[in-house]
């Protein structure tokens, strides 16, 4: 749902996903298999599967994913940048490379949260991203509402109303202005259905990537490549 999710603000913006440089926080598996998703849609858009790994930048509690780490999963690996292009980067007292550094650094179209680390999603770290893109693509899914990484009032208020904001539970309209902007709610509760109904329809005997990201691409009203 996250795909079909961020898919639907690229309709807003007008850009293909294989445009985006896209930061996930949160390197478990939630955070592993929505990158995967990300890249194999990429993918589907004709960018080389190495190149999508490559806009794709995982955190964990140790900072930015990179082959200088160790510990890391098969998984993990995959989306691990080469150590030699940080060597500049600016690291803290342990070495790690920070959310707030990689904001910095590149030019992140899209920032996913999964990491029940509550603010996260600073001010400083929004106001950063949003400086340097027109419409920032913001997803704080960490649920219950408690462990969200920002409150969608604030990500309006911090871009002057141009984020795109989707969470992992539900919230409130946002007065901004002379607007109320809707907060989309990304949960996966929401293909389920129309997956199940789909296969049982279908007679299928797997459900296949594929399939997922067709449901996702049509979830977003955009048809599938």
């Amino acid at each position: 749902m996250t795909l079909g999710t961020l898919c639907a603000a690229l309709n807003v913006t007008r850009k293909k996903l294989a445009e985006q440089h896209i930061i996930v926080a949160g390197a478990g598996s939630a955070g592993v298999g929505i990158a995967d998703f990300f890249v194999t849609a990429m993918s589907a858009e004709g960018l080389p599967e190495a190149e999508a790994r490559q806009r794709i930048y995982l955190l964990n509690r140790d900072g930015v994913l990179h082959t200088g780490m160790t510990g890391l999963s098969v998984e993990q690996q995959k989306f691990a940048h080469p150590v030699e292009r940080f060597a500049a980067w600016k690291k803290d007292g342990d070495g790690r490379i920070s959310l707030d550094e990689i904001i910095r650094r590149i030019d992140a179209t899209v920032l996913v949260g999964l990491t029940t680390r509550p603010g996260l999603f600073s001010e400083a770290i929004v106001r950063e991203m949003a400086r340097k893109v027109e419409r920032p693509i913001i997803f704080p899914l960490s649920n219950p509402v408690e462990c969200t990484e920002a409150r969608p009032a604030d990500l309006i208020k911090w871009t002057e109303g141009r984020a795109l904001v989707a969470t992992g539970t539900a919230f409130k309209p946002v007065p901004y202005q002379d607007r109320t902007i809707h907060i989309a709610q990304c949960n996966n509760c929401y293909i389920f259905p129309s997956v199940g109904l789909a296969v049982v329809a279908s007679g299928a005997r797997r459900v296949t990537d594929a399939m997922m990201l067709a449901a996702a691409l049509r979830s977003a009203i955009i048809p599938p490549p």
